[in-house]
């Protein structure tokens, strides 16, 4: 009478928690096998006795699991639990579906009293230890609850359920090694299944494997459209790429299936800011602060927003809030410094080696020193950048601008020349909206834009926010965290102030107290100390920072401003250059592949067994793929013993200098299929599994005008003939106003 209640857990993503969904991924088997414990019961009523009772009770119990009355099922089953003569498997499955019954009431306690019955009177059923290591889940003791899985794949080597649920235990134990390898077992025995695809995706995207994170997220949606886990876990692979309009898309396809979500909606706020869609993104983040006043990562979100359009107040107030709910975080600190240094920057100080006199007689009358004696350089205005991450996030391209939206240039002012020294205006958000004002606290939906005395204020005709940022090269960054969000950098060029030097290099120095070694933190205050003209200190964090994190570009840039030697990838080479391709370890297990003939391009390569990564050919593509080219990498062995190698392509855009995707191409014997399309490809992994590569979007064919006929759809004429025609109309000629196009042979 077992109903082998197969509970699958499922991992979630907020912010990088684990969240554990139990309602998805039900086995069939669980369906085939309460069907023949009602045939089963059906059979045993037909006694019709007094013993029958408890067998009536029970079926009773059943087919209210399975309709979702649980309560019911309850009552059923503690009715026929009171039966003095009750065979014991009898009793054992009832205490097992009880306590399906009451973890589903939320009563996980008392589902593992039932649990702990069942397993008392019959320890050889793998099912009830696969369901009471999902209850120790939910009650957070994932180390017991692996014991459980243990033991239930111990009786059942193919239990595809308890694969899944052990991957969840390893990953909330951070154990993402055999989480990933769970998993894949999961998804061999249960290919039918989403949920262990979403589960292997995770576990990807935390080894920072995500490209085929979202190989895996893409094959669990087309299993099951309506995953909202997977979603969002896709929404995160792609903000950690950089990839920010399918990051919004994501979770507003998350949204629509589970809606005012806060976390769901911050992290489409940080996607829409990181494509400089502002608007849409204050939206959000004063959605989020609705439903979850106190939930820091938004305000501070928002901050960083604020920064961005030079709203600098109030970002301030929306840092000075975060800092008021959490103290002891380093991140609403660091941005807090640089919003104030971005509203009254510090002054920058004249150079040891000249005096005051000297350098400022140099300089027009009442017009600030210029301390390197030099054409100052470009204020290095907002861009993206991963917080507490180990890896910026790179600027996305600014929209187009709207038909309706207004662009308002930033002059110099005594706040920061954030956009003076931009080339012509700045891009404006394409999908702004006009609304009220947007200077409360709480955000608005109003469109910013800069005003003539270097403030930010909301805009009431429904102008587009200024993109006040200069953008870096995309490809000069790694792929980000999937927790990090976009924050501005620091302009070093503007006006002094003696008052604000102590702010912001106090809030910059709280915030590395909290955090040494915080990368962000000492890039902020290398920038600080850089205008006050602390020009060695400054240098110090730059290259402390760059210690920190190798991969973000700030810190060079600052470096070479500074004309300093910029560190060199760090780490030796891992073997001889092939096709002038050198991999390098920069840090303990990340690996990055570049080519001198391609300066901007920086390959971060995805391991998937042990090993180092080798470089086995590189080879470009032509004609309407040209620019695209094809790194093809040993990416570690996978077996115990050795033999089965696993060897991945990278597709590499030399023209946007990016790596668009990670494909397989063979694990050990056995090769992936690459079907090449005409702007895509269409790679089908050993087990199967395809995933389609857009890599050049389509060429528009020219349609024939109604008027003047010929041209492409002209089968006669021609485009000559198309434009006499079209003349002779102009003229009043043309037989009768009959008129050229795809018929007009037929005159």
């Amino acid at each position: 009478m077992l109903t082998q209640c197969d509970l699958m857990g499922d991992t979630g993503s907020r912010n990088g928690a684990k969240a554990h969904y139990f309602g998805h991924g039900h086995m069939t088997r669980r369906f085939a096998t309460l069907s023949g414990l009602v045939l089963v019961l059906n059979a045993a009523a037909s006694l019709a006795n007094a013993e029958d009772v408890t067998l009536l009770r029970a079926r009773e119990g059943a087919a209210a699991l399975l309709r979702g009355q649980y309560e019911k099922a309850v009552a059923s089953y503690d009715e026929a639990l009171t039966s003095p003569e009750i065979a014991d498997f009898v009793k054992a499955s009832i205490y097992s579906d009880r306590g399906v019954a009451k973890w589903r009431l939320k009563q996980t306690k008392e589902a593992v009293d039932d649990f702990n019955q069942s397993i008392q009177i019959s320890p050889e059923n793998a099912t009830v230890y696969n369901n009471r290591g999902n209850a120790l889940m939910d009650l957070g003791h994932p180390e017991e609850a692996v014991k459980d899985f243990d033991r239930a794949i111990a009786l059942s080597p193919n239990y595809g359920a308890a694969y899944n649920n052990r991957g969840n235990a390893h990953a909330a134990l951070t154990q993402y090694e055999p989480a990933f390898q769970d998993f894949r077992k999961a998804v061999e025995l249960m290919p039918t299944s989403a949920v262990p695809f979403n589960g292997r995706g995770k576990a990807h995207a935390a080894l920072m494997r995500y490209h085929a994170a979202l190989r895996d997220f893409n094959k669990a949606i087309s299993i099951n459209g309506k995953y909202e886990a997977a979603y969002d876990n896709r929404g995160q692979a792609n903000l950690a790429l950089s990839q920010y309009d399918e990051a919004a898309d994501d979770f507003t396809q998350a949204l629509n299936i589970t809606p005012n979500q806060p976390d769901l909606l911050l992290a489409r706020a940080r996607a829409y800011v990181g494509d400089k869609k502002y608007n849409p993104a204050l939206d959000d983040l004063k959605k989020v602060i609705e439903l979850k006043p106190d939930m820091v990562d938004a305000y501070i979100e928002r901050g960083n927003l604020y920064t961005q359009v030079r709203r600098l107040d109030d970002a301030i107030a929306d840092f000075d809030r975060a800092i008021e709910l959490s103290p002891q975080n380093a991140k609403a600190y660091t941005m807090r410094a640089l919003a104030k240094f971005q509203a009254t920057p510090p002054p920058r100080k004249q150079p040891q080696q000249q005096t005051a006199e000297s350098v400022v007689a140099k300089q027009p009358a009442g017009a600030p020193a210029n301390t390197d004696n030099a054409k100052p350089d470009a204020a290095t205005t907002p861009t993206p950048d991963a917080a507490g991450a180990a890896a910026p996030n790179p600027a996305a391209a600014p929209d187009a601008a709207s038909p309706s939206a207004t662009v308002v240039p930033a002059p110099d002012a005594a706040a920061g020349a954030a956009a003076q020294q931009t080339a012509g205006e700045t891009p404006p958000d394409a999908n702004a909206q006009p609304g009220p004002d947007a200077n409360a606290a709480a955000g608005s939906d109003a469109a910013v834009q800069a005003t003539p005395d270097g403030a930010a204020q909301s805009a009431q005709d429904g102008a587009a926010a200024p993109d006040v940022n200069a953008a870096p090269d995309a490809a000069a960054t790694a792929p980000a965290d999937a927790s990090a969000d976009t924050q501005p950098v620091a302009d070093v060029n503007a006006s002094p102030s003696d008052q604000a030097s102590d702010a912001a290099l106090s809030d910059a120095q709280q915030a590395l107290n909290l955090a040494p070694d915080d990368p962000v933190a000492l890039r902020v205050r290398g920038d600080i100390y850089r205008a006050m003209g602390r020009t060695d200190e400054a240098i110090a964090d730059y290259r402390h920072s760059l210690e920190k994190d190798p991969f973000q570009s700030e810190s060079r840039d600052a470096l070479v401003k500074l004309d300093q030697d910029v560190p060199a990838e760090q780490g030796l080479p891992l073997g001889p250059p092939v096709q002038d391709w050198v991999i390098k370890e920069p840090e303990p297990g990340r690996y990055i592949a570049s080519n001198p003939k391609y300066a901007k391009v920086r390959v971060e390569l995805e391991m998937f067994g042990s090993g180092k990564p080798r470089i086995l050919e590189w080879s470009q593509m032509k004609d309407t793929l040209a620019g695209i080219g094809l790194l093809r990498y040993d990416a570690g062995d996978q077996s115990e013993n050795g033999g089965q190698d696993l060897v991945y392509t990278a597709i590499v855009d030399l023209w946007a200098n990016k790596v668009v995707s990670i494909e397989p191409y063979s694990w050990g014997a056995n090769a992936a299929k690459w079907d090449w399309q005409g702007y895509s490809v269409v790679v089908t992994d050993p087990d199967g599994t395809a995933n389609e590569i857009k890599l050049r979007k389509p060429k528009t064919r020219p349609v024939a005008r109604e008027e003047g006929g010929g041209g492409f759809f002209d089968p006669f004429g021609g485009p000559r003939a198309g434009q006499a025609q079209a003349q002779a109309r102009r003229r009043g000629g043309g037989g009768g106003g009959g008129g050229g196009g795809i018929f007009g042979w037929f005159r």
